[in-house]
């Protein structure tokens, strides 16, 4: 029979020294240094900072550098940022315009933010944070990585978020145009088939070739 954590009224199976994960965790915390920072309370966790301080000297370099985040969303980070987890972890503060999570203080976004707090910083000016799960609120770590602009698209084309197509604001054509277009191309003179559809015969000929509306 499995072992239960020692911890009055808890019905935890016991993980480690007679406690479940939870009550350990906390046992391990409360036993841990306070943070090296004057006038901290709270207790170390890396590089004898708590995780407040570690934070910053992350991304500022320095542990007493400005708040980053307001408390609630710095708050939600620390706490619930967990990359041992498979489940998305849904931002749950204000998102822009395209889904994601808001810029919070000076750093422009929570996930760009925590990416840099887990994986370091980006290799050069042009990375962005990808999501390997394409769910742009998430914020979990293990589903966020540095990634070049062109990887980015590609996981946007993979998840189905890239506009392209009649569903482009500034299309001309349909789907079923594309189609005939390609059904009559070399038939009929690029420019006849322009005055048809609608279109210069400079859009006839890369339509025909396939070198535009290469998903249909």
């Amino acid at each position: 029979m499995a072992r239960i954590c020692s911890v009055k009224d808890c019905q935890g199976p016991s993980k480690a020294k007679g406690l479940c994960s939870l009550h350990y965790e906390r046992q391990r915390l409360l036993a841990a240094p306070l943070c090296s920072v004057a006038g901290c309370s709270n207790h170390a966790e890396k590089r004898r900072l708590c995780g407040k301080h570690y934070f910053r000297l992350r991304i500022h370099g320095d542990p007493l550098a400005g708040r980053t985040f307001n408390g609630e969303a710095e708050k939600f980070i620390f706490e619930f940022a967990d990359p041992k987890t498979d489940e998305c972890i849904i931002w749950p503060f204000s998102l822009n315009t395209n889904g994601y999570p808001a810029a919070v203080g000076d750093l422009g976004s929570a996930h760009r933010a925590v990416c840099q707090l887990f994986h370091g910083d980006p290799p050069s000016e042009i990375h962005e944070t990808a999501h390997s799960c394409g769910n742009r609120p998430c914020i979990n770590p293990g589903h966020l990585r540095w990634a070049l602009p062109i990887e980015n698209e590609a996981d946007k084309i993979l998840y189905g978020r890239t506009i392209y197509g009649e569903k482009s604001g500034s299309a001309k054509l349909t789907n079923e145009q594309v189609i005939s277009i390609r059904l009559l191309f070399g038939s009929m003179s690029n420019k006849s088939l322009g005055r048809t559809f609608g279109v210069s015969a400079a859009n006839i000929s890369v339509i025909g070739n396939r070198k535009t509306w290469k998903h249909i």
